[in-house]
């Protein structure tokens, strides 16, 4: 499951590079909240962050480019690695209930259901449909 999700990682990182930028800039301004929250300055607001999760981040998400750097890899690029991502969850959604994994399944059936229109309509927007 863990290898699932890394490769989604992955391919949302290349999708969507300035989510993945935002996420690491609330990720940075919350750690930078993390002393004042430490001194007890609120007991409410120190509840409420400690039961929002983080956004998750990728060790390999790609860092933000210079001013003067080429523009994001083509979409063909992003759609081959979004549809061998897709492949990838397809085959585990089979694993999954070839072993009788009932939460696994229903798990990759969301993200199935999520990300299928989404490919559709790149490849549409690509022409390829």
């Amino acid at each position: 499951v863990q290898s699932e999700f890394e490769q989604w990682r992955r391919a949302v990182a290349e999708r969507y590079p300035e989510a993945v930028q935002a996420a690491q800039a609330a990720e940075s301004s919350a750690a930078a909240l993390e002393p004042a929250l430490a001194s007890g300055s609120s007991p409410i607001s120190s509840a409420a962050a400690a039961s929002e999760p983080l956004p998750a981040t990728t060790p390999d998400a790609p860092e933000e480019p210079p001013s003067d750097a080429k523009p994001t890899p083509a979409p063909n690029a992003a759609l081959v690695a979004a549809e061998a991502a897709l492949s990838a969850l397809r085959q585990r959604l089979e694993e999954a209930k070839s072993s009788g994994d009932e939460r696994r399944m229903a798990m990759l059936e969301q993200i199935l259901a999520s990300e299928e229109p989404r490919i559709a309509k790149l490849r549409a927007e690509q022409g390829l449909a």
